[in-house]
């Protein structure tokens, strides 16, 4: 405002007082307008406490929602020395008993022993040859620069089929050949595909059959060094025929672990045992582990140890080729060594070691000298820790009668007579006289060897009298989410292994919520109570309408039942031991009620606290998941194209009189280009219906076919292991009517897809699951179909519990554009309206008063020269003569 004041100069009038009263009348209502923000304030900020509280209470029943509430279980064994257990919230609540009769071992071999680790060339004895033979298939020998058929190879003709070869490359590789058209007679076109990594292919086309014979270059093998030659001149060859070999030009240890795929360690001409344990250990994805062993003995103590680090049979390793000096097949003796300083003649070991002999190392001990005839020996099968003589009498050789003598191991007994070794050993020792003889302390030491150390055994374990064979000690397939870790075997113990409910954890999420249920209550109880005997005032919110309506939602919410439930156990909080006080509107915990409530049945507890899915009718379908966007309620499940594998049956299977072959071909892409696996299998006369499916399963299981062969009903059953339309199976008989109930009529099928519709609408579909379409209440629901099963399957319903339907009743509170949020964006507004309204009045004041102080201003201004124009004219009027000017104070 202005600063000009000149308050009764002229006039004697206080204007500054008059023009204070003025501006103070005009501006009376910024008074008003300030308490009216003062209270909008106040109740904003009530408002924005509620709202805090409220965001508390959202969140702690979120909790319900939380995955680990419900899957948190107590597991138990009565044995952890023996079997431990885990838990996850799959696992089967209750008690199960548990045997464990045999822990799974890794296979473990060993090799024969070399003089000097760091020394030994371990691939000196690769030479690389030329290969240029014709030989059947069934014969070919595997070898350095040779080609070698491939157990999955697979043959549709005569077993009669010639390779030959010729292979001058540095690398070892795997070569496959697969017709894709059929050779009708000895000569013709046909097409194929090879492959050198059984991934990638390349397609040659009207190849010439000349004489039954396919000839294929280098060129044509996309591999430098490798010629191949067909040779089938008696037999037709068919679409989907495969040749597999393997051509070698390189020294390697090669491998397979269970049904694994072939692997490979290659040695290179320096390549020490050391150089190959430093190998294999560096590499985890070879699947093995290797040590060096001392045994201890004279000559190549020095031994290769393999373990296989998967455990059971499926972790057994299979040496397919080894170029290396180092033996790891098999059983052999090495030759004995002679510590003496009078025999001079020579010692070996005859005969062949039989499998089962085990690992000793063997001392022959001269107790009484003498020649070879005469000479008694002890001996010790732990390499000189004990003995064994006989009581004394000792053992003798005997004389062949061609100047040597033997020892037959086999007949060496103990001292109680009993045989020396477990098992039949089957070799002897045998001594060549030339004339010396043999001294008291001679000895003569030779290791008995058995390549494996320790079988491939799977664990055994009875659960609740039911034997299963795992092959890991590591199980978690006997129930869902349930992991069995075995420690040690123990069959004489019934380990009792407990799953309950963690209901503490429960609890605690309770009682969270109910605090903060209180704290939210308690504050609009404050503001919803007002006594005017007591009270001074009546509080902020009393009568707010938005108080009242949260008050009344939340009430009855807690208070009230859900319905979907059915009376399918407890359906409201009361009946879990949550009440409600009626004046305060304050919730109280019963934690022994609801304890006991988890006790009894915990899924329906789950089911009234938690989003949850199930089966309300129905065993053919199954609850899996579900997503925000899926409606609760209950959705029928209809199956309109069961899932199915393809499967062929044939008629009553008898025993074959006359041989038979079955003609099979499963294709594992036949809604595409195709993949087609062909084999013969032959049907020997004499064979039984059972091992006819025997010998069905064993051809898939030596080609690695995911397929099946069983006897159902005295029929044969051939069916792959895998469901949907992407299988096909045909299987033909090389006989009219065979007695495996198969003709020559080719019988096929091929799988189906699951198809089906949740509460009317076609789902889609993946694998054994129907998931509900985008668009629809049953949007996100996936369930789970029997395969097989076509027809009603029943109903699933999904309940909204605690933790998500009173979750969305809070967030339409304090969500975003939610109750409370639009509620104090309100208080915002109307105060920032009142705070413009008091700046237009403030300076509207300011306007007046400034118009006020100029006019008053004008107006001493006025009097001022007046009052001087008056005193002018008195003085002038009192210079005339004869006038006088009388003045009054």
């Amino acid at each position: 405002m202005s600063g000009l004041s000149v308050s009764g100069i002229a006039s004697g009038i206080d204007t500054s007082s008059l023009i204070s009263q003025m501006i103070a009348l005009e501006t009376r209502s910024i008074t008003k307008y300030q308490q009216r923000i003062a209270l909008e304030e106040a109740e904003r900020v009530t408002y924005e406490d509620l709202s805090s509280r409220l965001q508390s209470l959202k969140s702690a029943t979120e909790a319900f929602s939380a995955d680990s509430l419900f899957a948190s279980l107590s597991a138990s064994s009565s044995d952890d020395d023996v079997l431990t257990v885990e838990a996850s919230d799959d696992a089967p609540r209750g008690t199960q008993q548990i045997k464990v009769l045999q822990k799974a071992t890794a296979h473990r071999i060993g090799g024969g022993g070399v003089s000097d680790p760091i020394g030994t060339r371990i691939a000196a004895g690769f030479t690389p040859t030329d290969f240029g033979v014709s030989t059947t298939l069934s014969s070919v020998a595997a070898g350095s620069k040779e080609i070698s058929q491939s157990a999955d190879s697979t043959f549709d003709y005569n077993s009669n089929v010639k390779l030959s070869g010729q292979y001058s490359g540095q690398e070892n590789v795997s070569m496959s050949v697969e017709l894709l058209t059929d050779v009708p007679g000895p000569n013709g076109k046909v097409d194929l595909r090879v492959s050198t990594d059984g991934k990638t292919f390349t397609t040659l086309e009207n190849v010439d059959v000349v004489g039954g014979v396919i000839a294929l270059d280098e060129a044509d093998l996309g591999h430098q060094g490798i010629s191949l030659t067909i040779d089938n001149a008696d037999a037709t060859m068919r679409d989907g025929d495969s040749f597999m070999f393997r051509a070698r030009g390189q020294a390697s240890i090669e491998y397979s672990i269970g049904q694994g795929q072939r692997q490979e360690l290659l040695l290179d001409s320096d390549t020490t045992l050391v150089e190959l344990v430093q190998q294999v250990n560096d590499d985890p994805s070879l699947g093995l582990r290797a040590d060096i062993l001392n045994d201890g003995s004279a000559t190549n103590p020095y031994r290769l140890i393999l373990t296989s680090l998967t455990e059971g049979s499926q972790g057994e390793i299979d040496i397919l080729a080894n170029e290396s000096i180092i033996s790891l097949d098999g059983v052999f003796a090495e030759s004995p060594v002679s510590q003496s300083a009078s025999y001079t003649g020579t010692a070996s070991i005859e005969g062949s070691l039989k499998a089962g002999a085990g690992n000793n190392t063997l001392v022959f001990d001269v107790m009484q000298g003498g020649s070879l005839a005469t000479a008694k020996f002890r001996v010790s099968t732990d390499g000189g820790l004990t003995f064994h003589d006989q009581n004394g009498a000792g053992f003798q050789l005997t004389s062949d009668g061609a100047g040597s003598y033997t020892l037959d191991l086999d007949s060496l007994v103990k001292d109680d007579n009993s045989a020396l070794f477990n098992t039949e050993i089957g070799v002897d020792l045998k001594l060549t006289n030339n004339g010396s003889v043999l001294t008291q302390g001679d000895t003569l030491k030779v290791d008995l060897y058995d390549a494996e150390l320790e079988a491939a055994q799977d664990a055994l374990i009875n659960v609740n009298g039911i034997n299963l064979v795992k092959s890991s000690n590591v199980i978690d397939d006997v129930f869902e989410g349930l992991t069995l870790n075995i420690q040690n075997a123990d069959p004489t113990k019934t380990i009792t292994v407990d799953i309950t409910e963690k209901a503490g954890d429960i609890t605690a999420a309770m009682n969270g919520f109910v605090e903060a249920y209180n704290s939210a209550m308690s504050l609009i109880h404050a503001q919803s109570k007002f006594d005017p005997n007591e009270d001074a005032e009546a509080p902020l919110l009393m009568g707010d309408p938005t108080l009242r309506q949260i008050q009344s939602s939340m009430q009855r919410y807690i208070t009230g039942r859900i319905s979907i439930l059915n009376g399918d156990g407890p359906s409201s909080l009361a009946d879990i031991g949550v009440s409600t006080d009626s004046k305060t509107g304050q919730l109280l915990l019963d934690s022994a009620k609801l304890s006991e409530a988890i006790g009894d049945d915990p899924q329906s507890v789950r089911r009234l606290l938690s989003r949850f899915g199930d089966v309300v009718d129905g065993s053919n379908v199954s609850f899996v998941s579900s997503l925000s966007s899926t409606k609760a309620g209950t959705y029928k499940v209809e199956v309109t194209q069961a899932r199915e594998r393809a499967e062929v049956t044939g008629a009553a299977a008898s025993t074959i009189g006359t041989a038979e072959q079955l003609i099979i071909r499963v294709n594992e892409d036949a809604q595409g280009s195709g993949s087609i696996r062909s084999m013969v299998v032959d049907l020997t006369a004499g064979m039984s219906a059972a091992q006819q499916a025997q010998a069905i399963q064993d051809a898939f299981t030596q080609r690695s076919i995911d397929a099946s062969a069983t006897l159902e009903n005295n029929k044969l059953v051939i069916r792959h292991n895998q469901y949907g339309d992407d299988y096909e199976v045909s299987v033909t008989s090389n006989r009219a009517v065979g007695d495996s109930g198969f003709t020559s009529a080719t019988q096929s099928k091929t799988g189906t897809d699951l198809k089906g519709t949740i509460n009317g609408v076609t789902a889609d579909v993946e694998g054994d699951l129907l998931v509900g379409r985008d668009g629809y209440s049953s949007d996100g629901l996936r369930v789970r179909i029997t395969n097989g099963f076509i027809g009603d399957a029943g109903e699933v319903r999904l309940n909204d519990g605690l933790g998500s339907s009173f979750a969305n009743i809070l967030d339409s509170f304090v969500g975003f554009g939610g109750l409370l949020s639009s509620k104090i964006s309100s208080f915002d507004a109307t105060i920032s309206r009142f705070e413009e309204q008091m700046t237009r009045v403030t300076e509207r004041a300011s306007r007046i008063e400034d118009r006020l102080r100029k006019q008053f201003v004008n107006l001493e201004m006025t009097l001022g020269r007046l009052n001087s124009t008056g005193q002018y004219l008195a003085a002038q009027l009192a210079s005339l003569p004869g006038v006088q000017i009388s003045r009054k104070g």
